[in-house]
């Protein structure tokens, strides 16, 4: 029984490892563009992420099976972090940038133990890093709407943070808003009718704060 438990643990210590490192990386282009003291983690920005899920989806008919899906991918999407860092778009390191996130996520996947688990990590990651859903899209438009709520925030409630210096951040956002954009299939179901009419509404919150 004690051997079990002990071979439990360690999968739980493998498991969690790299989400508990995100909560050690700084989100650097705070750092970089604001000259901040202490800014946020990876992880609590995937935190306000699923804060912003849970808000858009809490009066609307989703299934709760979407719902999950959506968080899944939210904790997944920033995973390879725990092992590279925020690589921001102005790293030398940037132009590789999609390429190491992933080679670096199949290493982190092949260290952890075959589960239900490791497969859902898995799938949702492919879905975020080739958009091939309508969750997916949904998941890059509350990562930006995220990060410019965030900006917002500072300049609120820390001292000497301007417009000018959060304009890189919202010129990032908006490349989002494009009304042209369709990076996914149409479905006629219910449910994706009723993300499409949700992803309509952020990205036109979205675009108004980067016009701010």
């Amino acid at each position: 029984m004690d051997n079990d438990i002990q071979t439990k643990i360690r999968e739980l210590e493998d498991i969690t490892a790299p989400f508990y490192k995100l909560k050690e990386i700084v989100r650097k282009g705070w750092v970089n563009k604001l000259k901040l003291k202490n800014p946020e983690t990876v992880a609590s920005h995937t935190l306000l992420m699923i804060v912003l899920v849970l808000y858009f989806t809490s009066n609307r008919p989703y299934s709760d099976k979407k719902k999950l899906r959506l968080i899944e991918m939210i904790l997944v999407h920033d995973l390879a972090e725990s092992v590279v860092g925020d690589i921001t778009p102005d790293s030398k390191r940037y132009p590789g940038k999609k390429t190491l996130e992933n080679r670096t996520f199949k290493d982190i996947m092949e260290r952890l133990p075959s589960s239900k688990f490791k497969n859902i990590l898995n799938t949702s990651w492919n879905q975020f890093n080739t958009i091939s859903s309508i969750d997916a899209q949904y998941v890059h438009v509350i990562d930006k709407l995220e990060m410019i709520l965030q900006g917002n925030y500072y300049q609120n409630n820390r001292k000497n943070v301007t417009s000018k210096q959060l304009q890189a951040f919202k010129n990032s956002g908006a490349l989002l808003t494009n009304e042209n954009l369709n990076l996914f299939e149409r479905s006629k179901s219910k449910n994706s009718k009723v993300i499409e009419s949700d992803l309509s509404e952020i990205k036109e919150i979205l675009a108004y704060l980067c016009r701010q």
